[in-house]
């Protein structure tokens, strides 16, 4: 997936075409916050292969066991809980 974020883009709108590509950027992310405690809407898009902004890294996940991929009209999404100010 490779999108170039606009100004009506959030990290709820990231739209996988396979649901296996979903999954595993939520897992990707899942082992984020088992190594370094924390996964950041950064982290989401890069390994959604979408740029990402300097603020991107200020806010994230850290827990992640509510998350869960679910189709959507063009695709699936990974539905997230609301991200958190991380701290530094």
């Amino acid at each position: 997936m490779s999108q170039e974020k606009d100004i009506s883009f959030n990290w709820q709108n990231v739209i996988f075409e396979y649901c296996t590509d979903a999954e595993d950027v939520l897992n990707h992310m899942t082992d984020l916050i088992k190594i370094y405690g924390r996964a950041s809407i950064a982290d989401l898009y890069d390994l959604a292969g979408i740029t990402s902004a300097n603020d991107d890294c200020q806010r994230g996940w850290y827990n992640l066991e509510s998350a869960y991929v679910q189709p959507v009209d063009k695709g699936y999404n990974i539905s997230l809980p609301e991200p958190v100010a991380l701290n530094n």
